[in-house]
């Protein structure tokens, strides 16, 4: 039983704004001239210039790989003209590894050997370039 001079909230007499009060985990706000409105978590104008900027790097990506692409076709267009026995050995040759020829094993083998030694001679490249660069800029 409730006391006579216990209120229940809700009740006539409560205090003003009592009904109003924000509850934990409730997403209105007044705005100014008693509207409410949803406040999300996240700002939404700085979500929406992440996905521009997302949309324009992926047509920039997109457009890099077109023309990658027409690159690659134009070499393989003009060594098929050049050396056509030796574009056509390493169609047959790619075909044959991609068609099972060679087991797994050897192919990683044989990837890993050709992947270090580009490796080294990417370094050897890079050491000569740098070692000319301090040669020229210690002559000026």
């Amino acid at each position: 039983m409730a006391n006579a001079g216990q209120q229940q909230p809700g009740a006539e007499g409560s205090q003003p704004g009592d009904s109003t009060r924000s509850q934990p985990g409730d997403s209105t706000r007044s705005q100014p001239g008693g509207s409410t409105r949803s406040q999300p978590g996240v700002n939404t104008e700085r979500l929406r210039e992440h996905a521009r900027a997302v949309q324009r790097e992926g047509q920039a990506l997109a457009g890099s790989a077109r023309d990658a692409v027409n690159d690659v076709r134009a070499l393989a267009q003009e060594q098929l003209e050049a050396r056509p026995y030796g574009a056509l050995a390493l169609a047959f040759g790619a075909g044959w590894l991609l068609g099972g020829g060679l087991p797994l094993r050897m192919v990683v083998f044989v990837g890993g050997i050709g992947a270090r030694l580009a490796a080294q001679e990417l370094l050897r490249t890079l050491r000569a370039s740098e070692a000319q660069g301090s040669e020229t800029s210690s002559v000026h």
